[in-house]
C-alpha cells in the first residue's frame, strides 16, 4: 500500500470520526417557536418534544390558558409542565400569558392554575424563564413536588436542580408569583416585577420530610433587582444556608423580607422597603427538640420607609452572630421599634432611625412557646454608633426589657437619646437614663469588647 493511499485512508477516518462526534455526541440545541394561535395542548406537545438544552420561544401576542383545569396544593401540575428536562423558556417583547380566576381564600389553599410547573426528581436539569408576562394565575412558576401522607403534613420531595427566572412580569397573581420548595441546586430570580395576593416569592426547604432538609451548602439563592407589590409578604425564605437578597424594591402589607431558620450565609443589602408592617425579619428557634438556627446574617445598607410595625427584627432562641449596619429606617406614626432583637452576640452599627414610634431600639424577651414562658433574652448584643434623630417615641429610644443582660450600648449619637434598663449587667453610654436606668463608666467594657467591635466593623464594610 502506497504512503499516499495510507494518508488518504487516515484523512477519511479522521473526517468520519468528526462527523460522528458532531452528529451523535454533540447535538446542537434547537429553538422551537410557539405563537398565540396554538392551543395549550399544542404548546405542551412542543415542550414534550424538545430535547435537553433546547429553547422554547414565545412570539409576541396573548396566550389564553384559561382552559387549564383548576388544581390545588398537592396536585403537581400546571397549565404547562416541564418534566425531567433542561429548557430555556423565552418570551418576545409583548408576550402575555393569561390564566383564570382562582377559587377559595387567598390566605388558605385555593384552587387555581399555575402557569408553569417544573418536575425534576432526577435532580439533573436546569430550567430558565426569561421575558414572559403572566396575568391571572394562582402561581406563575412553581417547582415543588408534593406528597400528602395520610394524617401528615405536606412533604416536598427534592425537586429541580438549577432554576432561573429573569425579566418576567407577574400581575393579578392570587397566591405566589414564584414558589419553589426543596430545590437541590442554584436559584436566580432577577429583574422581575410582581403584583400578588399573597407572596412575591416563596422559597423554602421546610416542607421536607420531618423538616430535616436544608438548602444544600454548595448551592446559592440569589434574589436581585426585583420589584414586588404584595397583599401579604414580599420575600419568604425558610431553612436556607446561602442566600443573597439585594437591590429589590418591596411594598407589602405584612413582612417585606422574611427568613426563618437562616443557618448561615444570608446577605440582605441595598433593598428598599415601603409601607410594610415588618421590614426585615431573621428568626431562629428550637422546635420539638431540634435547633433551627439563624446565624451570621448580614443586613446592611437597606432603606426602610414608613414602616408601620417593626423595622428590622432579629428574633428567636436560636438566633445569633448577626451584623446589622448602615441601614436607614423611617418609622410611620404609631409604629413600634425600628430595630428589635431578642438574639445574642450580634452587632448593630451606624444605623439611622427616624420617624415616630414606641421605641427606636428594643432589646427584649420573646414568648412563642405554646405553654407560655420566655424562650429568648437579648444578651451580649452590641449597639455601636447608631443615630436616632427626629424620632418622637412615646417613651424612650433604647429600651432594655426584663432579663436582658450583658448588652453593650456605646456611641449612640445624639445627646438627647434616652434609655430604660430593666435587665442586668447591661453597659450603656452616650444616652440619658430614664427612671430605672443606671449610668456606668464603660471604659473597661469598651476595652474588653474592642476586638469584637473591630471584627464587626470589618464585616459590615
Amino acid at each position: 500500500m502506497s504512503k499516499g493511499f495510507q494518508k488518504q485512508i487516515s484523512i477519511f477516518f479522521a473526517i468520519s470520526s468528526m462527523i460522528f462526534l458532531i452528529s451523535g455526541n454533540a447535538a446542537i440545541a434547537e429553538t422551537w417557536d410557539v405563537n398565540p394561535t396554538m392551543t395549550r395542548a399544542e404548546i405542551q406537545a412542543v415542550v414534550d418534544s424538545a430535547s435537553n438544552g433546547d429553547s422554547i420561544y414565545f412570539h409576541a401576542g396573548t396566550y389564553d390558558w384559561s382552559s387549564a383545569p383548576l388544581t390545588k396544593r398537592g396536585d403537581n401540575e400546571g397549565a404547562i409542565n416541564i418534566i425531567e428536562k433542561s429548557l430555556i423558556i423565552k418570551g418576545e417583547l409583548d408576550t402575555l400569558i393569561i390564566g383564570r380566576e382562582s377559587i377559595g381564600p387567598t390566605g388558605g389553599d385555593p384552587e387555581g392554575v399555575d402557569a408553569f410547573y417544573v418536575v425534576d426528581l432526577n435532580l439533573d436539569n436546569d430550567v430558565t424563564f426569561d421575558g414572559l408576562n403572566f396575568q391571572k394565575f394562582l402561581r406563575g412558576i412553581h417547582a415543588a413536588y408534593l406528597i400528602i401522607p395520610p394524617g401528615q403534613h405536606y412533604i416536598a420531595e427534592p425537586n429541580a436542580r438549577n432554576i432561573t427566572v429573569k425579566n418576567c412580569t407577574f400581575s393579578d397573581i392570587h397566591r405566589d408569583a414564584i414558589s419553589f420548595s426543596n430545590v437541590r441546586g442554584n436559584i436566580l430570580i432577577q429583574n422581575n416585577e410582581m403584583s400578588v395576593g399573597r407572596t412575591g416569592m416563596f422559597i423554602d426547604w421546610w416542607w421536607s420530610e420531618n423538616h430535616e432538609d436544608w438548602q444544600h451548602e454548595d448551592s446559592c439563592v440569589q434574589i436581585l433587582g426585583n420589584k414586588i407589590n404584595s397583599n401579604r409578604h414580599g420575600i419568604y425564605l425558610s431553612m436556607t444556608t446561602n442566600v443573597v437578597v439585594k437591590q429589590n424594591t418591596i411594598s407589602c402589607e405584612r413582612m417585606g423580607i422574611r427568613n426563618h431558620y437562616a443557618r448561615k450565609g444570608t446577605v440582605v443589602s441595598e433593598n428598599s422597603l415601603f409601607n410594610c408592617s415588618v421590614g426585615i425579619r431573621i428568626y431562629g428557634r428550637w422546635y420539638d427538640g431540634t435547633k433551627y438556627e439563624a446565624e451570621g446574617a448580614v443586613i446592611k445598607r437597606n432603606k426602610l420607609i414608613d414602616i408601620r410595625g417593626l423595622g428590622i427584627v432579629i428574633a428567636g432562641d436560636a438566633s445569633f452572630g448577626h451584623t446589622v449596619s448602615k441601614n436607614e429606617i423611617h418609622m410611620a406614626p404609631g409604629s413600634r421599634p425600628g430595630i428589635y432583637t431578642c438574639a445574642h452576640d450580634s452587632y448593630y452599627g451606624q444605623n439611622k432611625i427616624s420617624g415616630s414610634g414606641r421605641w427606636a431600639f428594643l432589646l427584649d424577651t420573646e414568648d412563642y412557646r405554646p405553654d407560655g414562658g420566655f424562650i429568648a433574652y437579648a444578651h451580649h448584643e452590641t449597639l455601636h454608633a447608631n443615630n436616632v434623630s427626629q424620632f418622637s417615641p412615646l417613651f424612650i429610644h433604647f429600651y432594655l426589657y426584663y432579663e436582658t443582660h450583658d448588652n453593650l450600648i456605646v456611641g449612640s449619637g445624639m445627646g438627647q437619646n434616652t434609655y430604660f434598663d430593666l435587665g442586668y449587667n447591661n453597659r450603656i453610654t452616650g444616652a440619658t437614663p430614664m427612671a430605672g436606668g443606671i449610668g456606668q463608666d464603660l471604659s473597661e467594657a469598651i476595652k474588653e469588647r474592642n476586638e469584637e467591635l473591630k471584627e464587626a466593623r470589618i464585616i459590615q464594610n
